[in-house]
């Protein structure tokens, strides 16, 4: 990337894993850039901008035309996205939008019927092994430390996107048109995706009061269609909540031991609720 070909940087967040940024190009499109934290998980993978640039590589030949790759940008070729981040895309998180999650639902569906080479694990899973276990902000016997437990030891069936979530959306128009996607391809039970993003909103819905989380996942898991295990649906959805708890504690351990305090309080009756829509015909 050169100085003459970047008009402005929209958006630029560092995060415990990654630092994500988004550049407007001087020609109206954009390009999407990841690197990983050197001291998260990302960074301990020597490999990660090869990695990366396989999956794009595949991606790109592969994936349908909403599929917009990140990729690593040391001397690896940028990819182009469609639009740019909008705020609409967090506004999701309330779970009152059923139709936006129809869409995410259907593009979901049509993403686990590729045959995208993926690796047999994520680079997350042995992080989050260890936090399933317990930590001083996960007890072990907690109905959310079981069931990520049980999440970790499920098989694989599908080429998983791995962080199929609010923060991967592209929104434009009220409506979500593309999705990023990159290092956190594996390979593993298709409600690893789906329980990803369910994660989000039973922790919005169990920290912030969001009532109408249920018709996200409702609408979320008619449109994907397909048949899913409601004890793994559970399992990745507690899964998610330890996964941003742990990547909480890498920050701060006391900031994730007070947020843990509020979510496991509401999140139990939320999956428990998860689990009767999941078996629902």
């Amino acid at each position: 990337m050169t100085a003459a070909t970047v008009d402005r940087v929209v958006v630029s967040a560092s995060g415990p894993v990654t630092s994500r940024a988004c550049y407007a190009l001087g020609d109206g499109r954009h390009v999407w850039v990841e690197r990983p934290a050197q001291d998260g998980p990302y960074g301990r993978r020597a490999s990660f901008a090869t990695d990366v640039a396989a999956a794009s590589e595949a991606l790109r030949h592969r994936a349908p035309g909403w599929v917009a790759p990140v990729v690593a940008y040391d001397g690896v070729a940028l990819v182009h996205a469609p639009v740019p981040p909008s705020a609409l895309a967090v506004s999701l998180l309330g779970g009152g939008d059923a139709a936006a999650f129809a869409t995410v639902g259907r593009m979901l569906a049509e993403w686990h019927a590729l045959d995208v080479p993926a690796p047999e694990t994520s680079v997350m899973h042995a992080d989050l092994a260890v936090a399933a276990r317990g930590t001083a902000w996960l007890p072990p016997g907690s109905p959310v430390a079981r069931a990520a437990g049980a999440a970790l030891a499920a098989g694989g069936r599908v080429a998983c996107h791995g962080r199929w979530s609010v923060g991967s959306l592209l929104v434009a128009g009220g409506g979500v048109v593309a999705v990023l996607a990159g290092a956190d391809v594996w390979r593993g039970p298709r409600e690893h995706d789906l329980g990803y993003l369910l994660g989000e909103l039973v922790e919005h819905a169990a920290v912030g009061g969001a009532s109408r989380w249920s018709v996200g996942a409702r609408a979320l898991l008619a449109a994907y269609a397909v048949p899913v295990d409601p004890d793994l649906l559970v399992a990745h959805t507690a899964l998610r909540l330890v996964d941003h708890l742990l990547r909480l504690s890498w920050r701060d351990e006391s900031a994730a031991a007070s947020h843990a305090s509020l979510l496991l309080a509401g999140a139990a009756p939320l999956l428990d609720e998860l689990h009767a829509i999941g078996s629902a015909p």
